[in-house]
Parts: structure tokens; C-alpha cells; sequence
């Protein structure tokens, strides 16, 4: 197993079921600076070489798996797309309605929504934590969160706290307290460095991404 995180499924307008997660999950050997202890091996790793799974766990901390195809990622954005290879008869994914046109506004109340693996046994638990939009630069919209997010959660859902069937985006990744500074970051830095952060991707990119929007997705396989 090269890598795990969070993912789910939306509803596009073909009607299918398309599940989003982030891109250094799907496709680690394209981030080679996120895994530098896997480095000198995982350059060597091509899409033919990889394949991607979709676990549904249970309460009895049972997984059901499903394969995942037709991988595109956003050109600019760190988020994977894809469909199930086989879609059930016999599992219902509840996949969330996701809008373009939804933008989250400044200083929005949010809730991030993912999993961490908490245990040997790799079982992953549901994670559930608060926050706000903190600020937007020309590229990235960036969070303050309650508690940090453990990595696990990159590439689950970022909700509304006022109603959590809105799909505002996806968490591109954590940023927890001390991982940043002024001198390093700048700007960005000095707002972030005594709060838990975490950087989102908005509706719209994910949505040009699911609908193949030119210029914005490449496939992976």
C-alpha cells in the first residue's frame, strides 16, 4: 500500500457516481517532495503500476473495496477524480451534491470532515472538526481550524456549519501549529503560525475537474 487518506463521493451532471480525494493520495510518485523517505524508489513508479481503492468501513470496523478508474487529477490543484470500475447494485454511496457556483465567504464557519488511522490493525476513524475561512491568496484559500487535522483527512469534504448537505470544498491539506513562520512563509506565515490551519479546494476547481473542463485536468490512467 503506497499511501491512504479521505475521500467521497459527489453526484456530477452524467449522473455518475465520482469520488474526489487528493492527488499525492491517488498518485504519490507525482509528489516525490511529500514522501522524501520513499523517494529513491517511488520516482521509479508509473500510473501502470498503481491502482486505486475506495474502502466503505462499517461499525464492526468491517471494509467493503472498491476499485477506482478513469484517473484524472487537476492540473494546479492537489485533487484526484474518478469512477468505480464496477458500480454495485447491492451499496448505496449517499454521494453529496456538489454546486460550481457555491463560494465559501470570509471568515464562514466550516467543518472538515475526514479519517484518521488511529490504530495498528489500520482501521481509519471519522474525524470532525471546526473552523473558519481565515484568508484567500491569489491561488489558495486557506482555514483556521479548532484542532489540527491529522493527515489522514486530506482529501475529505469541507461542509457548511450551517447546513452540512452545502459541499463547500476539499481539505488540499493540514497545517498544524509550528510548521510555519513568518521568516519562511511570509504573510502567510505570520497569520498562521499560533493557529491549526489547513488549505481548501473550492467547489469550482472541483467541479471543472469532474466535468473535464479544458485546460484544467490531466488523466492519470
Amino acid at each position: 500500500m503506497l499511501s491512504r487518506g479521505s475521500c467521497f463521493a459527489v453526484r456530477d451532471d452524467n449522473k455518475l457516481t465520482t469520488f474526489l480525494f487528493s492527488a499525492h493520495v491517488a498518485a504519490p510518485y507525482q509528489f516525490l517532495d511529500l514522501y522524501p523517505n520513499a523517494r529513491d524508489w517511488l520516482e521509479f513508479v508509473r500510473p501502470e503500476h498503481v491502482k486505486v481503492f475506495v474502502e466503505c468501513w462499517k461499525d464492526d470496523e468491517s471494509a467493503r473495496t472498491f476499485e477506482i478508474g478513469s484517473l484524472r487529477k487537476h492540473v494546479s490543484r492537489d485533487v484526484a477524480c474518478g469512477v468505480l470500475c464496477n458500480e454495485p447494485t447491492d451499496f448505496a454511496f449517499n454521494p453529496m451534491k456538489l454546486n460550481r457556483n457555491v463560494e465559501i465567504g470570509s471568515f464562514s464557519d466550516i467543518i472538515c470532515e475526514g479519517h484518521n488511522i488511529v490504530d495498528d490493525k489500520n482501521v481509519p476513524e471519522q474525524h470532525i472538526v471546526s473552523g473558519r475561512s481565515f484568508f484567500r491568496t491569489d491561488h489558495q484559500l486557506f482555514l483556521s481550524t479548532d484542532d489540527v487535522l491529522p493527515h489522514g483527512m486530506c482529501g475529505g469534504p469541507v461542509i457548511s456549519d450551517k447546513d452540512n448537505s452545502v459541499l463547500l470544498g476539499l481539505t488540499e491539506g493540514s497545517i498544524p501549529i509550528g510548521t510555519i513562520s513568518e521568516d519562511t512563509h511570509g504573510e502567510i506565515g505570520k497569520l498562521l503560525h499560533d493557529k491549526h490551519g489547513a488549505v481548501c479546494i473550492e467547489s469550482r476547481d472541483l467541479y471543472d475537474l469532474i466535468m473535464e473542463k479544458d485546460g484544467c485536468f490531466e488523466y492519470l490512467r
